[in-house]
């Protein structure tokens, strides 16, 4: 998936419009569209105040073009943000039952 894919994956998995988006990075909803249809680019700054708007990271926009082994969906990269925020303790708890669910689910099969 290319920049402008991505870039509307996380826009929309944000929840927001174009509308709604353009107005918060204070650009035109035309300037936007053609970041989404790759028909223009964000300059550098504009790339920062988006990352920093939809609160996803560099590498998830443009995970494809630095040849990725592993395909990472927008809400994939959320649990990977939220797992990080935990302490160690909530991470062992979370781990824990995630080998729990691994283990049943090969059972299962």
């Amino acid at each position: 998936m290319s920049f402008c894919n991505r870039l509307r994956e996380a826009r929309k998995g944000s929840g927001m419009t174009q509308s709604q988006m353009a107005d918060a990075l204070g650009i035109a909803k035309s300037t936007l569209s053609g970041y989404e249809n790759g028909t223009s680019e964000p300059s550098i700054n504009m790339i920062g105040e988006i990352i920093k708007l939809l609160g996803v990271d560099a590498n998830y926009l443009w995970q494809d073009s630095a040849d990725f082994t592993v395909s990472v969906s927008f809400d994939e990269m959320k649990l990977i943000e939220n797992y990080r925020s935990l302490d160690d303790h909530s991470k062992s708890i979370v781990d824990f039952v995630l080998h729990e669910e691994l283990d049943r689910s090969e059972v299962n099969k």
